[in-house]
């Protein structure tokens, strides 16, 4: 994601329609070191610096957008939208990405709060990939259910505002993450994930992960598709690093089959994933 930033960046920057007194390959290294460490307190001094590149501020709410910090992405936006200088393709970009933010957080938890905290302390295992913006997806057509995960991972995507970014491919061979469905466990169990782990850096990373879902219970009965979406809920929250269980009921990485019921990723559930990728 962030190699895409840096090459949307350069290209912003080589437009003709910047006459400024600026070395413009210098305000592209520079700017590009901003995006590629994404930390939001990387920006103001760039944009006190170069008062009339109004895309440096752009850059600069994508950075608040990342992060999480909503709020403070707002008025950035509006600043570009009412700005005199920008053309009207930075514009559009600035009206789509408020659009998207607003929504977010028109839609975001009955709670409201963003400092909701987290449970990384209760999961010393988490691990993230390595490559967060680009996660490939193997869904196996085995169950006619593939719209199951896919509703799933949109609402990972849209909860976290794309911390990760998924693809789907064609084939196991070409995933990170393969999901498959299975009649049912001798146990209770709605699903499982397993993990096998990049062991050849100094960090450790995700290799692969493989999700199961119980199409039925023990008895034989089916679930619904409401409890199966809840389920993939879950145990994507797993694949994408969360290894481990909350304590809260109100979170859908909740250790009992009770997050299943309100089926919902909380602000607590994001916090962690966020957490997880800093």
């Amino acid at each position: 994601m962030k190699k895409l930033a840096l090459i949307f960046c350069a290209l912003l920057l080589s437009t003709p329609s910047f006459a400024f007194d600026y070395d413009i390959e210098t305000v592209k290294k520079e700017l590009g070191v901003c995006v590629q460490k994404d930390e939001p307190a990387c920006f103001p001094p760039l944009i006190n610096k170069y008062k009339e590149i109004d895309e440096i501020r752009y850059f600069y709410a994508v950075s608040l957008l990342n992060n999480r910090r909503f709020s403070e992405a707002v008025p950035e936006l509006e600043a570009i939208i009412n700005a005199p200088r920008p053309d009207e393709d930075m514009k559009a970009r600035a009206r789509n990405a408020l659009s998207k933010v607003t929504e977010h957080m028109d839609n975001i938890s009955e709670s409201g709060n963003y400092d909701a905290g987290d449970y990384l302390e209760d999961i010393p295992n988490a691990i993230p990939w390595a490559r967060p913006y680009n996660v490939r997806v193997y869904i196996a057509s085995n169950a006619g259910k593939e719209y199951i995960f896919e509703q799933a991972f949109k609402q990972w995507d849209d909860a976290t505002y794309k911390l990760i970014n998924f693809s789907y491919v064609n084939s196991e061979a070409q995933a990170d993450i393969v999901i498959k469905f299975v009649e049912n466990y001798d146990t209770n169990a709605l699903g499982l994930t397993r993990y096998v782990e990049d062991n050849t850096q100094i960090k450790k990373y995700l290799k692969k992960a493989n999700v199961e879902i119980a199409l039925k219970n023990p008895g034989g009965g089916a679930y619904d598709d409401k409890q199966l979406l809840s389920v993939s809920l879950h145990e994507i929250g797993h694949a994408l690093g969360i290894r481990g269980h909350s304590k809260s009921k109100t979170d859908i990485m909740y250790f009992s089959d009770e997050s299943y019921r309100h089926g919902k990723i909380s602000n607590r559930d994001v916090n962690t994933l966020k957490k997880i990728y800093r």
